[in-house]
């Protein structure tokens, strides 16, 4: 028996090496006794693997959460993928899912110290992931500070509570990159959020193809 659930078919999932190099984007077609079937999703079709090779499966549901998974390459063609052997992963780095590399325009709100009024910061988004984002700002935020971030995604603008959880870089322009964690409510709009990145990554995967071409 999988050790996951057939609630998690539909679901969008992530294929990566042993090493976490990413292979292909794509959605959890079918979840059978000893099976995945991973199928392509909006004409993005999959990278060929070769049979036999190990393959980390990261799969997320926004009723579900995230779920880690590995297994072997059964079959593989652009339009479908098996994976056998399957096995439960720990997800202690489930930060790193669908994690996409970038350059967004953003704003962060912080409180001042000395009013109740909230002060509208600019800062660039250089990464972001189902969890977290990685944020280049001309200013000093303490550790463990929560903050709004204010950005637009498909000219939608979105709103989500992050907690600043390491200092990443600090160059000689005084410029700091920060790790921030999501705090999610049951209010925000997830789906829009891991759309864009599925989005975004599936586009990268496209580029490197086109460049190896």
């Amino acid at each position: 028996m999988l050790p996951i659930s057939y609630e998690y078919e539909y679901s969008i999932c992530e294929i990566k090496t042993k090493e976490n190099v990413l292979l292909a984007v794509g959605m959890i077609k079918e979840i059978g006794e000893d099976y995945i079937k991973i199928s392509e999703k909006n004409n993005n079709s999959l990278q060929l693997v070769r049979c036999g090779t190990e393959v980390k499966i990261n799969i997320i549901n926004s009723k579900h959460g995230f779920r880690a998974l590995s297994g072997e390459v059964f079959t593989s063609t652009s339009k479908e993928m098996k994976i056998v052997n399957v096995l439960k992963l720990a997800d202690h780095d489930r930060r790193n899912f669908f994690r996409v590399d970038m350059e967004l325009d953003a704003f962060i709100f912080l409180n001042n110290d000395n009013s109740k009024i909230k002060k509208k910061i600019p800062v660039v988004i250089r990464d972001m992931s189902l969890c977290g984002l990685r944020i280049e700002v001309n200013c000093d935020i303490d550790i463990d500070s929560t903050i709004m971030v204010e950005l637009i995604l498909k000219e939608k603008k979105l709103c989500y509570t992050c907690k600043i959880v390491r200092l990443i870089n600090r160059d000689e322009k005084h410029l700091s990159q920060y790790g921030c964690e999501f705090i999610f409510n049951k209010y925000d709009d997830r789906d829009s959020l891991w759309s864009y990145l599925f989005k975004k990554q599936s586009e990268q995967l496209r580029q490197k193809r086109q460049v190896k071409i």
